[in-house]
C-alpha cells in the first residue's frame, strides 16, 4: 500500500507546483525530481534533468509539446519536444522515437538539427533540437494571402534541397505541410533561411527496426489530406516521389493561397487527389499571370502517376534555380565563379579540373549565377552551400537535364564582348526563316544576352539559335555585352516581341535608336537605364507596343506627353521620375490605358485629379506620393473601372474610407506605411467590411500589377516584363 501511495504523493506535489505556477503565485525555479511524474504541461521555471530550464511553451502538436528551454551550463537556448502524457502508448512512442531517429540522422542546413534524445521524469521521451526563431509557411500564407512568386521560388529551392538530402539518407517525410516549413530571418543577414521540421511519421527505408510496417497497420493512412499524394491517400506503399507531390501542393498553395484540392471532408479531399486534375496556377489565382515554366514545374509535381513526376528533389531544385535565373535576367557569372572558388578553397579542394568537370561546372555557374549574385543584393545563402553545389553537380552529371522543362544550354567557350569597332549590322541580317524554323545567326564571339520564348525556354543570343517560327521571343539584354549598341539592329522587325534592358543599366541613351526598326515589339522595359527624353523618338514607329516600363529612368512628363505611341499603350510604369505634371494632364486622352504605375513621382491632390480623368484605368499605383491626401482620393471616385489601388506611403487618413466605398469596381486597396495606429486600422477594417465587403485591404506592400489582364491582346508571362 505504501508503494502505491508514494507515486501518487509525488504526482500530487508536482501538480501542486504546476497549479502554483499557473495561478501566478510567487515561486523560484523548481527542479523536478527524476522520480516525479511530469505534468502534461511543463511550466516556466521548471528545471528538467538538472540542466534544462523551461522558458515557455512554444506549441502543442499531434504527439508532443515543444518548449523553449535554456541549457544551464551551455547558456544557450534550444527547443525541447516531449511526448504528451495523454497519448503515451506503444505506437506513439515508436513514432516519436522514429522522429528523433530520423532527425538525428540528418545534418543539413535546411533541416532541423537534433542534439540528444532521452527520457524525462516519469518516463516521457524527449529530444533536444535546434531553436528556430521564425514563422511557419502557414503563418505567412495566412498573413499575405499568397507569397510573391520570386520569394516562393527561393523558399522551395531550399525545401527541395532539404528533401533531396533526406531522401538520399533513406528518409521519406510523409507529412509535408505549410506548418512544417519554418522561415527564419537571422539578424544581420539578408533573405531568409528555411527549415523543414517534424519527421513524426517519417518512413525510414533500409532501417529494419524502423520499417514502416512497425508503425502502421495494413491500409492505415497517415498524413495531412490537403497535401497527400494519390498513392498515400489509398494507403498503399509509397516512396520518395510522394513527398514531391506534397511539395507540389505546398508550392501551389504558396502561389495561389489555397491547396490544389479541398473537399467537403477528408475523404472527399483524398478522392480529389486521386481523380481530379488541378486548376492551373492562373485559374486558381483568378487570372494572375505566372511564367509558363513555373506552371510546368508545378504541374509536373502534381502528376497523379509517380512515374510522371520529378523522380528526385534535386531535379526540382535545378529547374527552380534555372527559372529564377531566367526571371532575374542575371547572366553574369563572375559572382558565381568567385563564390564557388571560395567554397573550393574552404573545403581544401584543388582548383584543377578535368575537361568533364569543366563542362559540368560551366552549367552550374550558369544556373547559379543569378542566385549567387542575389546573395550580395538581398538574396539568401542557400546557393553557396557546398553540399548543394555538389548535389547540383551530381544531378547534371547523371541526368544531363533530361527531366527539365527548359532547353539545355550547350557548353560554349567564354564569350567576348563587342567593341566600338564592331560594324553595324544590316536590319534583319541575323534572321532567316527556313521552313517552320526561325534561325538567328549572331556575330562571332558576341553574346547579346538571354533569349526567352513564350514557353519559358531560354538560350543565349550567341552563335546560331533556332526556334519554331511561330514562337515569340524576348531578349534580356546583357549589360556588358553591348558596348556597340548597333548590334541590336541585326534583328528583323518581327524577331522580338519583348525587349528588356533592366539588366543593362549602363546601356547608352543614344543606343536606343538601334531598336527603332523592331516594329513587332509589344513590350519594352528600360527600367533603371540611361533612357531619357531624347531616347523617346526611337519608339515612334513601335505602333504595336502595349507595355512600357520607364521606372527610374531620365524621362520627364513633357517628353512622355508628346510620345506618339502613348495612345496605344495598355500599361505604363513611370515610377521614380520627376516632372510628371504634363504627362498627368494628358492622361484624359488615353482610352486604352488600363494600368498606371506612378510610385514616388512627387504627385499631389491636384495631379491626382488629373489622373482621375483617365477613365479606362483598372490598376493604379500612387505609392510614395506623400502629398496625396483624402482630397486626392475623393477625385479617384470617378474611376468607374478601377479595381486595384495602391495608396502606400501617402498621407491619407481613415476618412478616405468614404471615397473608397464609392468605387464600386474596387477590389483591392494597399495601405502600407501609413501613420495610423493599430486601433485606427482595426476600426477601418471593421467599417470596410460592413460597408464594402468586396474590397480587400492589404497592410503590407504588394506587387501592384495585373499585366496578365491589363494587356488584353498580348499574352505573355508578366514576370518577364519587369
Amino acid at each position: 500500500m505504501v508503494e502505491a501511495e508514494e507515486p501518487m504523493k509525488v504526482a500530487q506535489e508536482a501538480e501542486a507546483e504546476a497549479t502554483q505556477l499557473r495561478d501566478g503565485l510567487p515561486f523560484a525555479d523548481t527542479t523536478m525530481s527524476l522520480s516525479a511524474q511530469a505534468p502534461v504541461e511543463l511550466q516556466p521555471g521548471v528545471i528538467l534533468l538538472e540542466k534544462f530550464k523551461i522558458i515557455e511553451l512554444l506549441g502543442v502538436g499531434g504527439m508532443g509539446s515543444v518548449y523553449r528551454v535554456e541549457h544551464l551550463f551551455m547558456h544557450q537556448q534550444y527547443a525541447l519536444k516531449c511526448l504528451n502524457k495523454c497519448q503515451r502508448n506503444d505506437i506513439n512512442w515508436r513514432r516519436f522515437e522514429n522522429e528523433a531517429k530520423a532527425a538525428n540522422m540528418l545534418d543539413h542546413a535546411n533541416l532541423l538539427r537534433v542534439f540528444e534524445f532521452g527520457l524525462l521524469a516519469g518516463g516521457r521521451p524527449y529530444f533536444l533540437m535546434e531553436l528556430v526563431n521564425g514563422v511557419t509557411l502557414a503563418d505567412e500564407i495566412r498573413k499575405l494571402g499568397r507569397l510573391p512568386m520570386k520569394r516562393a521560388i527561393k523558399i522551395f529551392i531550399q525545401v527541395a534541397f532539404a528533401i533531396h538530402y533526406a531522401h538520399e539518407h533513406g528518409i521519406i517525410h510523409r507529412d509535408l505541410k505549410p506548418s512544417n516549413i519554418m522561415l527564419e530571418k537571422k539578424e544581420g543577414e539578408e533573405g531568409e533561411a528555411v527549415k523543414v521540421v517534424d519527421f513524426g511519421i517519417a518512413k525510414l527505408t533500409g532501417v529494419d527496426e524502423f520499417n514502416q510496417q512497425t508503425l502502421t497497420k495494413t491500409g492505415e493512412i497517415f498524413g495531412s489530406p490537403l497535401y497527400m499524394s494519390p498513392e498515400q491517400c489509398t494507403g498503399i506503399g509509397i516512396d520518395s516521389r510522394s513527398d514531391l507531390y506534397s511539395l507540389g501542393c505546398l508550392f501551389y498553395e504558396s502561389l495561389t493561397s489555397a491547396p490544389p484540392f479541398i473537399g467537403e471532408s477528408a475523404l472527399a479531399t483524398m478522392m480529389k487527389h486521386q481523380n481530379e486534375p488541378p486548376l492551373s496556377l492562373k485559374e486558381a489565382s483568378m487570372g494572375i499571370g505566372f511564367p509558363i515554366g513555373l506552371e510546368k514545374i508545378v504541374a509536373k509535381l502534381l502528376e497523379k502517376d509517380p512515374a510522371m513526376r520529378y523522380q528526385k528533389a534535386n531535379s526540382l531544385a535545378a529547374d527552380l534555380i534555372e527559372l529564377e535565373r531566367t526571371l532575374s535576367g542575371d547572366t553574369n557569372s563572375s559572382t558565381a565563379t568567385h563564390q564557388i572558388g571560395e567554397l573550393r578553397a574552404d573545403r581544401g579542394k584543388s582548383a584543377a579540373h578535368n575537361p568533364a568537370d569543366n563542362a559540368i561546372n560551366t552549367i552550374l555557374i550558369a544556373c547559379l549565377a543569378g542566385v549567387l549574385g542575389a546573395v550580395a543584393g538581398g538574396g539568401i545563402c542557400y546557393a553557396i552551400m557546398s553540399g548543394q553545389i555538389k548535389e547540383l553537380k551530381t544531378y547534371y552529371e547523371a541526368k544531363a537535364n533530361s527531366e527539365s522543362p527548359f532547353a539545355s544550354a550547350p557548353n560554349t567557350p567564354p564569350v567576348k564582348t563587342a567593341t566600338e569597332s564592331t560594324p553595324k549590322p544590316a536590319s534583319g541580317s541575323y534572321s532567316k526563316i527556313v521552313g517552320n524554323e526561325r534561325i538567328l545567326t549572331f556575330p562571332k564571339d558576341v553574346c547579346l544576352g538571354t533569349i526567352i520564348d513564350d514557353f519559358a525556354f531560354t538560350s543565349q543570343a550567341e552563335g546560331v539559335a533556332r526556334f519554331p517560327k511561330q514562337r515569340r521571343l524576348s531578349l534580356m539584354v546583357r549589360n556588358n555585352a553591348l558596348e556597340s549598341p548597333d548590334l541590336l539592329s541585326g534583328f528583323a522587325p518581327d524577331d522580338l516581341v519583348v525587349l528588356n534592358f533592366s539588366s543593362a543599366p549602363t546601356f547608352k541613351s543614344e543606343g536606343f535608336q538601334a531598336i527603332a526598326g523592331l516594329t513587332g515589339l509589344r513590350a519594352l522595359n528600360v527600367k533603371n537605364t540611361l533612357f531619357n527624353n531624347s531616347s523617346l523618338s526611337s519608339l515612334d514607329n513601335l505602333v504595336n507596343l502595349r507595355y512600357a516600363n520607364f521606372n527610374s529612368t531620365r524621362v520627364h512628363g513633357d517628353g512622355l506627353s508628346k510620345m506618339s505611341i502613348l495612345k496605344y499603350l495598355n500599361a505604363i510604369d513611370v515610377s521614380n521620375n520627376s516632372g510628371m505634371l504634363p504627362f498627368c494632364q494628358n492622361l484624359f486622352s488615353l482610352n486604352n490605358l488600363y494600368e498606371l504605375q506612378m510610385q514616388q513621382c512627387q504627385l499631389d491632390d491636384v495631379t491626382a485629379k488629373d489622373v482621375s480623368r483617365c477613365q479606362s484605368l483598372k490598376v493604379l499605383c500612387l505609392s510614395g506620393n506623400k502629398d496625396i491626401t483624402d482630397a486626392g482620393v475623393s477625385y479617384l471616385k470617378d474611376l468607374k473601372t478601377l479595381n486595384w489601388l495602391d495608396l502606400t506611403g501617402t498621407s491619407v487618413s481613415p476618412n478616405c474610407l468614404e471615397s473608397l466605398i464609392e468605387m464600386h469596381s474596387l477590389k483591392k486597396v494597399e495601405l502600407d506605411e501609413l501613420d495610423w495606429s493599430d486601433t485606427q486600422k482595426r476600426s477601418f477594417e471593421k467599417a470596410m467590411k460592413a460597408k464594402a465587403p468586396h474590397i480587400k485591404i492589404f497592410w503590407s506592400d504588394q506587387e501592384t500589377s495585373n499585366l496578365a489582364q491589363n494587356l488584353p491582346d498580348f499574352k505573355w508571362d508578366a514576370g518577364n516584363l519587369k
